[in-house]
């Protein structure tokens, strides 16, 4: 299954639980103007293997990607703030390049 967020100019936020459990998500697009991922977004969807974030993404809320286990690459680059929890149990992720920034209380792995 694949799911493409779209702001149709009006989304600049992706709510929080929107994908909440969907383990059936194979392919993540977020487009241009999202803003912010909310907590939750992408809790437990497990079949997911990247996420390409568009540069105007900034912050990603707690638990975002808890439990990608399939998540093996995303691009932090302009992210400036990452929730608790967000990337706990993505197994799959040898590694994140990212700049420096601010982590809201406490882990993110």
């Amino acid at each position: 299954m694949k799911i493409v967020i779209d702001t149709n100019c009006l989304l600049r936020i992706l709510p929080k639980n929107s994908r909440y459990s969907c383990n059936k998500i194979n392919t993540t697009i977020v487009m241009s103007g999202v803003t912010n991922l909310g907590s939750y977004a992408f809790y437990g969807c497990s079949s997911i293997p990247t996420v390409n974030l568009p540069s105007g993404v900034t912050n990603i809320g707690m638990y975002t990607f808890y439990g990608c286990s399939m998540l093996n690459s995303i691009s932090l680059s302009n992210i400036t703030s990452i929730g608790t929890n967000a990337f706990q149990n993505c197994i799959a992720l040898p590694s994140i390049n990212m700049r420096p920034l601010q982590i809201r209380h406490g882990l993110i792995f």
